[in-house]
């Protein structure tokens, strides 16, 4: 990846919790990223938020594109997904 563009990555993704994951409402689920490097320390946290296309009952998947920035310095990371409530 070339340092700050922003790409599309194709995610698949699935419910493994007990309750739905709601697209609107009160408390929508919304898709985040965040960059780790070797160490597993954070070097960029909390990016782009994703909509789901869709509730997501659980046990429920769907395939979806997520938008990431590339971390601005050169290294090697790990970009860690996360649902944010």
């Amino acid at each position: 990846m070339a340092q700050g563009q922003k790409y599309t990555i194709p995610l698949a993704l699935t419910n493994q919790g007990t309750r739905t994951w709601e697209k609107a409402g009160a408390n929508p689920v919304r898709l985040s990223y965040h960059w780790l490097d070797t160490q597993g320390n954070m070097k960029a946290f909390f990016g782009f938020l994703t909509v789901l296309p869709q509730d997501m009952a659980p046990d429920g998947s769907v395939s979806l594109n997520v938008e990431v920035y590339a971390p601005w310095e050169v290294g090697d990371y790990a970009l860690v997904m996360m649902s944010q409530f």
